[in-house]
């Protein structure tokens, strides 16, 4: 009887998933976008589509203000006896301070970086950026949870309620003098606790919809519509959508 209590959980969490995790129904056939939804930085649309926020989005955050004209990127090559290696220095060109269109967590980013100066090499960030990051996360999260209402709730601490009670059971499992039937049988009631957890975040009909436009712009970056590409190279657009597509 012992080994019913995976089928049990699965039962449970699939129950609690369509009511708190499910997502609302969006559009059955996703079209090609050319543009993101609701002009969303890059960093916001990671955050929308994965759920999470990621120190990957940052790099691809640089492009976008580096395209927006806010700063600069040169790459430095340095020769090595071996092998070249290569830094990239950021230079500050438009003030940023004054504006009120650019969002809350470019301006963490760029304080973070320049804090007062107007260049700066990314190898000196290695060992201090990181400070920086766990305030961008912080305001990425408000912008697209509380601000924009793309999610019911956080979605890294609703999936985490979930992980921590898979944890719960695999302690429960190692240390309760159970036989070994039962203790396996809580262990794998954990694992299907642990994967549903990552399906529990639940985006709300605004965030499905920026969600689905998402995945379209994604298609489009994907060069879905090559005449269209070569349309916007000739415009000099390409760098405009690069930050979307790192």
């Amino acid at each position: 009887s012992g080994y019913l209590l995976p089928l049990l959980a699965f039962a449970l969490m699939y129950r609690r998933w369509q009511k708190k995790g499910k997502d609302p129904s969006g559009r059955s056939v996703i079209p090609v976008e050319y543009e993101a939804p609701d002009k969303l930085t890059p960093l916001e649309v990671g955050y929308l589509v994965h759920q999470k926020f990621s120190k990957d989005y940052v790099s691809a955050e640089l492009v976008y203000l580096a395209s927006r004209g806010y700063i600069s990127i040169r790459e430095i090559k340095k020769e090595g006896f071996i092998s070249d290696s290569f830094d990239y220095e950021l230079r500050v060109k438009k003030d940023w301070t004054s504006d009120s269109m650019l969002a809350a967590h470019d301006v963490t980013i760029l304080n973070g970086i320049f804090g007062g100066g107007t260049s700066v090499l990314i190898s000196s960030l290695k060992q201090k950026f990181y400070k920086t990051q766990v305030a961008v996360a912080k305001d990425v999260r408000n912008c697209v949870v509380d601000e924009r209402s793309y999610f019911v709730e956080d979605p890294v601490m609703a999936a985490n309620k979930y992980r921590g009670l898979a944890i719960a059971l695999f302690v429960l499992a190692f240390f309760l003098p159970l036989p070994i039937s039962y203790r396996i049988s809580i262990v794998l009631s954990g694992v299907v606790v642990f994967l549903f957890a990552f399906i529990m975040p639940k985006r709300t009909p605004k965030g499905v919809e920026a969600w689905q436009q998402s995945l379209g712009f994604k298609e489009y970056l994907e060069m879905a519509e090559t005449n269209r590409v070569k349309w916007e190279e000739k415009e000099n657009l390409f760098f405009k959508f690069l930050p979307y597509a790192m």
